[in-house]
């Protein structure tokens, strides 16, 4: 199947908008051709955007297609020699002198990708490394997927037992918190056994299994004084005089 000529190349939608369409088999499937590349698909589409509907066909000066295509026009002759060999235009010289410029009669590129490989059997390897290479594309992205999946969930992994090292360890502290400050109902019981031991109160008895055990206590009047049997015995609360020879007459105690 060989590329078809269509006289009619500009869409309304083009003329309003001014914009020239590139098929898409030009980068699909032309680019894989030896020796087309993207200039002469360039140089393509800037023929259809010269393509007169009325006439069927295109006729640009040399020197014009060099200006847009920013290079010479024996550039541009040797890509036209390219776009003539698979089939992409077809030219009609005029003679030198006549003062009229070539006819360039476009063709479609082939846009089923059977037909272009029937067409251009020559692609069939650089197809087949094309789809090599995606393959081989498709399965490194997916490898780097699984692992960015793995590492995640590892981090997950991670962050979950952080949370629960610092619950326990909430735990641990709310458990330590408990057993240093006293429940209320046994602050109560230690009040009552002090008050007990400071007032003498013998109407309230120890718990029975309170290790304390309870002694009568009565607290010492200071305005007392001491027996004599303490005094003799603790010469050192009220130690006595010395006696000298004024003092014969006196009863010591």
């Amino acid at each position: 199947m060989t590329a078809t000529t269509d006289k009619t190349m500009t869409t309304e939608k083009e003329k309003e908008k001014d914009f020239t369409m590139a098929p898409n088999a030009l980068r699909r499937f032309y680019t894989r051709l030896p020796g087309f590349e993207a200039k002469h698909a360039f140089l393509w589409i800037t023929l259809r955007s010269y393509h007169n509907d009325t006439d069927g066909y295109a006729y640009p000066s040399q020197d014009q297609l060099a200006f847009d295509t920013g290079t010479t026009p024996k550039t541009v002759a040797a890509w036209l020699e390219v776009l003539v060999d698979y089939d992409l235009v077809k030219i009609e010289k005029r003679e030198q002198g006549s003062g009229l410029n070539n006819s360039y009669y476009l063709k479609m590129p082939i846009a089923d990708e059977a037909d272009f490989l029937a067409a251009y059997p020559e692609t069939i390897a650089v197809f087949e490394r094309q789809e090599k290479h995606k393959k081989k594309r498709r399965a490194q992205r997916d490898e780097n997927m699984a692992k960015s999946a793995a590492k995640h969930a590892e981090q997950e992994k991670r962050e979950q037992r952080k949370e629960k090292a610092a619950a326990r360890a909430a735990e641990i502290m709310e458990e330590a918190a408990r057993q240093i400050v006293p429940d209320p109902a046994e602050s109560e019981q230690l009040d009552a056994r002090e008050s007990v031991c400071v007032n003498g109160d013998q109407s309230m008895q120890p718990l029975a299994a309170d290790p304390i055990v309870q002694v009568d206590y009565q607290p010492a009047d200071p305005y007392v004084r001491p027996a004599r049997e303490s005094v003799q015995d603790n010469p050192l609360v009220y130690p006595a005089p010395v006696p000298s020879d004024d003092d014969e007459d006196l009863e010591w105690i």
